[in-house]
């Protein structure tokens, strides 16, 4: 399992456009790297729908957001063409990226924050949708800032922390 301090691993993968990529290409720029088991059930399709509309945010701080995904390039692409997706979608359809980074296949595994050296910097675990992505949106500010992420979680223990006070 990768974890904070860890250099992406070298697996060259296709997007769904079919060209070849491997995370260690995208040494710097930053680039928050979203994995996804199975597309097309509800959790997936949420993720997909609030990236999305977030991507903007991700491009305003110089980082690229990406969606490694355990489904072939002709149904990312069709998912593309479809939907207008305006971020880069791996096909990881062997999960061999997934089992590298997560040693998990389910729909969200979580979020990988990687700085310009291809260093992960901050990890946001599985959580729901919206919230995985703000909190990626947090880690990105905090590394590009020179800001150290708060606790591995991205913050999450903290906030939580907070929200139990308030209850």
């Amino acid at each position: 399992m990768i974890k904070a301090g860890d250099k992406v691993p070298n697996i060259e993968l296709r997007t769904d456009e079919g060209t070849p990529i491997a995370l260690t290409d995208l040494r710097g720029r930053a680039f928050a790297l979203f994995m996804v088991g199975e597309m097309f059930t509800p959790t997936v399709e949420r993720l997909l729908a609030v990236l999305a509309k977030d991507t903007p945010r991700f491009l305003t701080m110089d980082c690229s957001p990406i969606a490694a995904i355990g489904e072939p390039m002709g149904r990312l692409a069709a998912y593309r063409e479809q939907h207008r997706v305006p971020f880069v979608m791996i096909s990881d359809s062997g999960l061999r990226l997934h089992k590298k980074l997560s040693g998990e296949n389910r729909d969200v595994s979580g979020a990988w924050i990687v700085d310009p050296t291809g260093t992960v910097v901050d990890v946001v675990p599985v959580l729901p949708p919206s919230e995985l992505v703000r909190l990626a949106l947090i880690g990105v500010d905090r590394t590009l800032s020179g800001r150290r992420p708060a606790n591995p979680s991205g913050g999450r223990e903290t906030e939580l922390k907070k929200g139990k006070k308030g209850r």
